[in-house]
């Protein structure tokens, strides 16, 4: 058996996270130990994604959605479009 030692704080954490799970601290670290790791490189819309399922609803609803501008409701224009208009600007195109 080994023993890791954390300050009262950490422990009184880490035993409230397991307790909200409906574990022991012993079984919460167990099933955690045991988890299997999420790939190194993932693309970065699947970190996205995993990070946003954790964003409450009332915080969710204040987000901007696709395509709308900070302080408006104008729409953006489309990715090519802008890439078009600045090729034929600099005579790229």
């Amino acid at each position: 058996m080994t023993v890791i030692r954390l300050p009262d704080k950490q422990t009184a954490a880490l035993k409230a996270k397991a307790t909200a799970e409906g574990f022991s601290l012993k079984a919460w670290l167990q099933k955690l130990a045991e988890q299997k790791r999420p790939a190194r490189h993932r693309h970065i819309t699947k970190v996205i994604l995993d990070n946003m399922r954790d964003v409450p609803p009332e915080v969710m609803a204040c987000m901007r959605k696709d395509g709308e501008r900070a302080g408006g409701n104008h729409p953006v224009p489309a990715i090519g479009q802008h890439a078009a208009r600045s090729e034929s600007r600099y005579g790229t195109h």
